[in-house]
């Protein structure tokens, strides 16, 4: 084996997976990310709650998702109207914030509004990933590790 397989070898080695990733998650645009795959990509995009159940309002009537006089006042916010969404203000939205532990994460949220709570309204699932939201996340986590492994390992 020749020297520098063997220095690799060692390298790799070396290389803590779980500070490779902690490394990933502490940067604030990764973190964004995870957010936004619940923000945007769940809640905005489609209308679905971390168990990909589309969000409808009590007050809807046959197909619709939202009552009439809702919809009127979306349409003149130019917001959709075809999906619930849970962004009227964006101070929802705003109130996201990731918790990370070296078991799990968590993301949490102020779910008080002046009429009500959205988590009882439209249950906790509204802050989980569905599992193609985490799918996207495993990934990109594995997308970002490789690179710096690469690098750690091939270090003189």
């Amino acid at each position: 084996m020749t020297q520098r397989l063997r220095q690799v070898l060692e390298n790799l080695l070396k290389i803590d997976p779980n500070q490779v990733l902690d490394q990933i998650l502490a940067r604030p645009e990764f973190r964004d990310f995870i957010l936004d795959l619940v923000r945007q990509r769940q809640l905005f995009e489609k209308g679905e709650d971390g168990l990909g159940r589309k969000l409808r309002s009590e007050f809807a009537i046959g197909g619709k998702v939202y009552a009439t006089f809702t919809e009127i006042l979306k349409e003149a916010k130019n917001q959709p109207t075809d999906r619930v969404t849970l962004k009227d203000t964006g101070a929802f939205y705003r109130s996201f914030r990731l918790k990370i532990t070296r078991t799990f994460f968590e993301i949490d949220a102020d779910t008080r509004k002046a009429d009500g709570d959205l988590a009882d309204t439209w249950g906790e699932a509204i802050l989980g990933l569905q599992d193609e939201s985490l799918q996207m996340l495993i990934d990109r986590i594995r997308n970002e590790m490789a690179p710096i492994i690469i690098k750690e390992a091939l270090a003189a």
